[in-house]
């Protein structure tokens, strides 16, 4: 689950337009004699960063004073870029993969994934740029989960939209919601926090509330069942602050204690004792604030001292050692707010000036590289540089890994300085792109722009499968049939799939019984022109993730378009099963290439029917 791709990002990816790649001129034969190569220096000297969030995401968005978005990581590049359209905001939360504001007035607007409404704009469609939520509603505070979004109005009523199959609406009900609906239960809240399957509340007096998924007991009353109405965390305490991270909760009580339930992969509790209710942070601490990422958490103390346990990979603790429980982040800085992402944390000092730390592989820490940081790295300058009316740099170049020999790379298109859509040029190359000139061109060699600020797109082929490439472009004009102000791009790195297997498109039920059903499907190709081997794993609906299933089968296909077919006993009369195929090939002991088929939803027949 930690490593799971972010494929679903594709909100920060929409929008796009066709490449109309002409043949190449001539004159275009040689690259320009002399291109400023894409720097950076320093840290955003008076950036005056207001806020940051991390939560859960391979980006991270921040807002500057007086309210500008900015954001950075997968699909903007590694840099801050400015946020297209949107409004000054006094708040804004990152979710998996989507992104929410508020502005002054209280209009809630958000862009990003939409699959299941998360953008509470009343459908379904990606947004790549901020749309309003709708419904009128007035909100004080905003937070944006895995894929649901919970505003916070001035009475203390919250709304919720977005995925509910657990319940982490708190409508009293599994449905998902395309458009904003009231928190059932009458509490008044004064503080929200949406995770990745469920979300927690803080009523005025501290009393905390969670509801929806209850797995790993992070709903925090006891136990760990769903509710899709808020509940009170067990114990009494009283909290001043609380945080739903990816399977975990903590929370701060009015002393500055700081206690957490729920999963405890990699210590990311940082607590012993019973997971299903709050337990104490080991340690002496007075923490004023938490945020609890995927599998790690961190806290400032009251002189704005950072510290973080759980998961260390990547360095998204901050610090070269590690230790049970809190961790100090080294440097001796002094934060005024901090966030835990998925892999990354990102924090504010007192100055406005942002730090991030950890992993880097989409830009999510903005310092202009790529590589993770184990230590706070300050989020460099997003100014371009001074030249003979250069054209814009392309800040976001993102490389979307297709197959296993195609690879999309996708950017927004820039100002060639006149005010026209810029032109491009890809290259590529095996590994890191070191030298420009030699590097292999890519995207039939020249891409036309069409639009400042649309999204474009164009297919790099004929790549080798499982191979780690390099991308970069670099944008110019034409004067006199010749390139003219030319500027390199942020470099992006993508690995091809390894060679993948056919997915099963037919997996379906037949002689389903009281305690027993029977799956079917046509066999497939592994990759390699052999019938490929199938996992098939089962479970009560909903079976969240594919992990979490029973194996109801194991099994070596014989021939490539045959039936093949394995029966399930031992099944509860009258319940919904949810029942998914993984079709695969054995390589030295290893499963590669797997895909996923269609899943079925199967119901087994009430008892004595």
């Amino acid at each position: 689950m930690k490593r799971a791709a972010f494929i679903g990002l594709a909100g920060f990816l929409v929008g796009v337009s066709g490449c109309a790649p002409d043949a190449l001129a001539p004159e275009l034969m040689d690259d320009p004699g002399t291109l400023a190569e894409l720097g950076h220096s320093g840290a955003l000297e008076g950036a005056g960063f207001m806020l940051i969030s991390a939560t859960g995401a391979p980006f991270t968005c921040a807002l500057k004073s007086p309210g500008v978005p900015y954001c950075w990581g997968v699909g903007r590049g590694a840099v801050p870029t400015v946020v297209t359209g949107a409004p000054e905001f006094i708040h804004l939360s990152v979710g998996h993969g989507h992104t929410c504001g508020i502005d002054a007035d209280g209009n809630a607007y958000c862009w990003g994934q939409n699959d299941f409404g998360a953008l509470g704009d009343g459908a379904t469609t990606v947004r790549s740029l901020p749309g309003m939520v709708t419904g009128g509603h007035r909100f004080t505070s905003i937070s944006a989960g895995f894929s649901h979004t919970c505003g916070l109005e001035a009475d203390g009523d919250v709304y919720c939209w977005g995925s509910n199959a657990t319940g982490q609406l708190g409508d009293g009900t599994t449905l998902h919601r395309q458009e904003p609906v009231v928190v059932m239960g009458g509490q008044r809240f004064v503080s929200i926090d949406a995770g990745w399957f469920h979300t927690c509340g803080l009523e005025a007096d501290g009393s905390a509330y969670c509801w929806g998924l209850g797995r790993d007991g992070r709903l925090g009353h006891g136990g760990t069942d769903d509710r899709s109405v808020p509940t009170r965390v067990s114990g009494g305490l009283m909290f001043a602050s609380i945080t739903a991270g990816g399977s975990h909760t903590c929370g701060t009580d009015t002393v500055g204690d700081a206690y957490c339930w729920g999963n405890n992969y990699y210590g990311a509790l940082g607590a012993s004792g019973d997971p299903h209710a709050p337990a104490p942070v080991i340690g002496a601490f007075a923490f004023t604030s938490i945020s609890a990422g995927s599998f790690h958490t961190c806290a400032l103390d009251r002189e704005g001292h950072a510290y973080c346990w759980g998961d260390a990979e990547s360095g998204k603790l901050g610090t070269t050692t590690h230790a049970p429980g809190p961790n100090p982040v080294v440097g001796g800085l002094v934060f005024a707010s901090i966030s835990a992402g998925s892999e990354h944390t990102c924090a504010i000092d007192m100055e406005g000036d942002a730090y991030c730390w950890g992993q880097n592989v989409w830009g999510q820490i903005g310092d202009g590289t790529t590589v993770d940081r184990a230590v706070p790295t300050a989020v460099v300058d997003p100014s371009g540089h001074s030249g003979a009316v250069p054209t814009a740099a392309v800040t976001d170049l993102y490389p979307w890994v297709v197959t296993d020999t195609l690879v999309l790379v996708r950017w927004t298109e820039v100002d060639d300085g006149t005010g026209a859509p810029a032109d491009y040029r890809v290259k590529y190359s095996e590994g890191q792109l070191a030298d420009w000139k030699t590097a292999t061109v890519g995207c039939d060699r020249w891409v036309r722009g069409e639009a400042v600020g649309a999204f474009i797109q164009c297919e790099v082929e004929g790549l080798e499968p499982s191979t780690e490439y390099e991308f970069q472009l670099m944008s110019f004009r034409m004067e006199d049939g010749r390139w003219a102000g030319a500027r390199y791009s942020n470099t992006a790195r993508a690995t091809t799939l390894q060679l993948r297997t056919d997915p099963v498109t037919d997996l379906a039920a037949r002689d389903v019984t009281e305690a027993s059903m029977t799956l079917a499907w046509t066999q497939v190709d592994d990759g390699t022109g052999e019938p490929a081997r199938y996992r098939l794993r089962y479970g009560p609906e909903p079976m969240i993730p594919w992990r979490s299933g029973a194996i109801g089968c194991d099994l070596a296909g014989d021939a490539i378009g045959a039936e093949i077919e394995c029966t399930i006993d031992g099944l509860e009369p009258g319940v919904t099963y949810r029942a998914l195929l993984m079709s695969f090939r054995l390589e030295d002991g290893v499963w590669v290439g797997a895909r996923y088929s269609n899943y079925v939803l199967i119901t087994t027949a009430e008892s004595g029917g």
